[in-house]
């Protein structure tokens, strides 16, 4: 009866988690990985990482090297300081990852420029990942419903919100067409801009930063 029990509890164990039981070394350095983004832990995120690594998300239209990846992950934390990452399930084959998970966080600090809506987003994600032969992540290819994803975090704003949507769209059509000024156009003369570095920027030094950024694209 005793090792019954333990059976039962290690059985439920396996099951519970949140990455499947039948993971490998590949999943469980995904899992890592994501476990350092949600802690804010970006130097032991980066270990996780190859130094050509490529990131695809519905956020760029390019692919995204090593360092423009963790400035992203930054910014995002700076705007969700609680998000994580609950993975559902996993599938491993050779140096492929797949999974599927809930991206939820408070948008409780400043994100990408704009101040804090106080809004709760969870958005389910799917995300592809090649793995090197050193065991680092080469390509990670992450999707999810970026409309849907805004909805969330304007949705029930006290500004009406046609109008924020129609600046979100401005903004983003003004920044696939490469122009900062349109983009800086939206907002305060003393907006500062944060997620770019440990100390907030204004709209001159978002300019020089976006456009380093975007002469990669």
């Amino acid at each position: 009866m005793k090792h019954l029990m333990i059976c039962a509890c290690a059985l439920y164990c396996l099951l519970s988690g949140n990455i499947s039981f039948a993971q490998g070394d590949n999943a469980r350095t995904l899992s890592d990985f994501f476990a350092a983004v949600d802690k804010g832990d970006f130097e032991k995120a980066g270990t996780y990482l190859s130094e050509d690594l490529m990131a695809i998300l519905p956020l760029s239209s390019q692919p995204l090297d090593k360092a423009a990846y963790r400035d992203l992950g930054m910014g995002f934390k700076a705007g969700f300081p609680d998000m994580t990452h609950r993975f559902l399930e996993t599938s491993e084959s050779g140096n492929t990852v797949a999974a599927k998970g809930i991206f939820s966080g408070t948008n409780t600090g400043p994100l990408m420029g704009n101040p804090a809506t106080g809004k709760r987003v969870e958005m389910p994600f799917l995300t592809y990942v090649n793995f090197n032969a050193a065991g680092k992540i080469a390509e990670i290819n992450i999707q999810f419903n970026a409309g849907g994803f805004m909805e969330q975090l304007i949705a029930g704003m006290p500004m009406q919100e046609e109008t924020n949507k129609k600046t979100v769209m401005q903004v983003s059509q003004a920044l696939n067409k490469h122009d900062l000024d349109g983009v800086t156009a939206v907002f305060a003369p003393d907006c500062r801009f944060y997620g770019w570095g440990p100390q907030p920027v204004d709209q001159t030094g978002y300019k020089n930063m976006m456009t380093n950024l975007l002469a990669a694209f």
